[in-house]
């Protein structure tokens, strides 16, 4: 496993990590403003597109090979979370940035063929329990911090890329934490 400091200046160009409250299509809009190179801020130029699976509205842009990132959710149950495996007919291969963040999820099912996982995914929930399928190859600085993790199961520990952070919450380990597949 190895970590990528790399990434902990591009989380400071971007003003670090904010989070949009409530779930109304104008603030899942404004999610998809990014800040420029130039310090300018404007609208992605990547259109999202939506999928309605179970009564959960997640949004998605296609990655222009047949996968697509799933960037945001409106979710009808934060207690039993299953990622979708499909969006509009393409391959989820990425959880994108901040898509989970702050949604209060208590568990979640990452499905095999998720090869990425954003800066800060998950972060601010109430997990208890994660499991990584094998497929994962990236997670995101941040992307499973601040929650209560006491079990994480990576199953893909020889090409993994972890993150600043990305299991718990700014370098803090609790007492409890048990990670299994981990090489270190």
């Amino acid at each position: 496993v190895q970590t990528d400091q790399a990434r902990a200046p591009a989380l400071l160009e971007h003003g670090g990590h904010q989070s949009v409250g409530g779930s109304d299509r104008e603030q899942v809009h404004n999610r998809r403003l990014e800040r420029h190179e130039d310090g300018t801020e404007g609208e992605d130029e990547d259109e999202y597109e939506e999928a309605i699976i179970d009564g959960n509205t997640y949004y998605y842009t296609a990655n222009g090979d047949g996968t697509a990132t799933l960037i945001d959710a409106e979710l009808v149950d934060t207690t039993k979370l299953v990622i979708p495996s499909t969006l509009g007919g393409l391959e989820v291969s990425k959880i994108g940035e901040d898509a989970f963040r702050g949604k209060d999820l208590t568990k979640v099912t990452i499905p095999e063929g998720i090869e990425e996982i954003g800066l800060a995914a998950f972060e601010d929930n109430l997990l208890m329990d994660i499991t990584i399928p094998v497929s994962v190859t990236d997670i995101g600085d941040y992307a499973f911090s601040d929650n209560r993790l006491s079990n994480i199961v990576i199953l893909n520990n020889s090409t993994l890329t972890l993150g600043e952070d990305a299991l718990v919450g700014y370098g803090d380990f609790p007492n409890n934490l048990r990670i299994y597949g981990y090489l270190g």
